[in-house]
């Protein structure tokens, strides 16, 4: 897959059954984690898609003031979320995986 922006994204996630909401840090202009990560271009993470995770995440390609930035949605709330955090930085305990092979 190509690299979407955050726009895109969001867009993505919103299309998947489990969506019900946008949360307030992938709101545009909330000065949130959304307006960090907006100019960053980001990937699907097949790792949430092929894992019992609960997520589906977005990776960015590239750090922005030295995160690498998530637009995940949480499979059981339905809610979308942007921010520093995600599958390779919590869930996998192998640190040869905390680096996103995916992206």
């Amino acid at each position: 897959m190509n690299t979407v922006s955050i726009d895109e994204a969001i867009s993505l996630l919103r299309s998947e059954p489990e969506f019900r909401e946008v949360g307030v840090t992938a709101s545009r202009g909330t000065r949130q984690y959304y307006e960090l990560a907006k100019d960053c271009r980001f990937k699907r993470c097949d790792c949430t898609y092929h894992d019992d995770y609960g997520w589906h995440e977005f990776v960015s390609t590239t750090e922005t003031v030295g995160e690498r930035y998530v637009v995940a949605l949480n499979l059981k709330l339905g809610k979308i979320t942007v921010g520093p955090k995600g599958y390779h930085s919590e869930y996998v305990s192998n640190p040869a995986h905390k680096r996103p092979l995916c992206v």
